[in-house]
């Protein structure tokens, strides 16, 4: 198996755990549940850092900070966001339509980057958005 393929369907497998217990924390706790799991969440990225030796030295480029606020300030939104719709409506029908996020990345990528994806990328476009309509009903 891949690299792609294994650390992708740990990924699938992590993100799918996270979504159920997110849904159980906040059903349980309210929206506090998202502090806690963002605190929880840091920890981690700070080791991560840390232990990959890619903490130190700070890079401070301008373009990359300006994203890099733009990034968390959205991801941020949306995460307030996602856990108001989670507690209000079903985990699944909320993480499938909030999951389709990427549609969003690949026609940014597009448009602004002038990445090319295939025919079959396009098509996977395409049906995601389709599901976007279907998941509303």
């Amino acid at each position: 198996m891949n690299e792609l393929l294994l650390l992708g369907l740990m990924v699938i497998l992590l993100w799918g755990i996270w979504g159920f217990a997110a849904k159980v924390a906040v059903n349980d706790m309210g929206l506090q549940a998202m502090f806690w799991i963002a605190v929880i969440s840091d920890v981690f990225i700070v080791l991560y850092l840390l232990l990959s030796n890619q903490f130190f030295p700070l890079r401070l480029e301008e373009k990359g900070m300006i994203y890099s606020a733009i990034a968390g300030f959205s991801g941020g939104v949306a995460i307030v966001l996602f856990y108001i719709l989670l507690k209000k409506y079903q985990a699944s029908i909320v993480l499938p339509l909030t999951s389709l996020y990427p549609v969003i990345v690949v026609l940014l990528g597009i448009f602004i980057l002038k990445e090319k994806i295939t025919y079959p990328n396009g098509i996977g476009v395409v049906l995601a958005v389709i599901s976007i309509y279907l998941l509303s009903k």
